[in-house]
């Protein structure tokens, strides 16, 4: 009997260890305000059963949206699909100034594109800056895409 017991105890460790966990899809990414001004961002992705990803559509939305970061702080944002399954390797990060878009028209601020910056960061990109982007572009975000392009200081 007691080696049964043995027996079951090693077996069921064994199934506890060998079992395949399911694999986490969600991602996310810590957008820090390093300026002295509330931002608003705004990641360009959709459900995965749409593809994911918008880029390379790098319009901002028909609806202001509203995900204000406070000045010298932080926000994550957080999407629940796999890498494989997105229609881009690139998401698109929109970053506009929240007193501007409080005091005129959004459709002004989308139609004459009046952002501060925008970022078409791939997903390889975001996995060497540790998923951790920044406003204004920290000088190892340089060599990734943006609008208007990175400049040193």
């Amino acid at each position: 009997m007691r080696q049964f017991i043995k027996l079951s105890a090693v077996l069921l460790i064994c199934l506890i260890a060998f079992t395949a966990c399911p694999v986490n899809t969600y991602n996310s990414v810590l957008v820090k305000n390093n300026s002295s001004k509330s931002i608003t961002t705004y990641m360009g992705v959709i459900s995965a059963e749409h593809g994911g990803s918008l880029y390379p559509d790098t319009l901002l939305p028909p609806i202001k949206l509203d995900g204000e970061i406070k000045p010298y702080s932080d926000r994550t944002y957080i999407y629940n699909y796999p890498h494989s399954r997105n229609k881009s390797d690139t998401l698109s990060f929109f970053i506009w100034d929240t007193e501007l878009a409080n005091a005129i028209a959004w459709d002004s601020i989308r139609l004459k594109n009046m952002i501060l910056q925008r970022y078409d960061i791939t997903y390889w990109e975001l996995e060497s800056l540790k998923w951790e982007i920044s406003y204004p572009p920290s000088p190892k975000m340089r060599d990734i895409k943006m609008y208007p392009p990175y400049k040193e200081k």
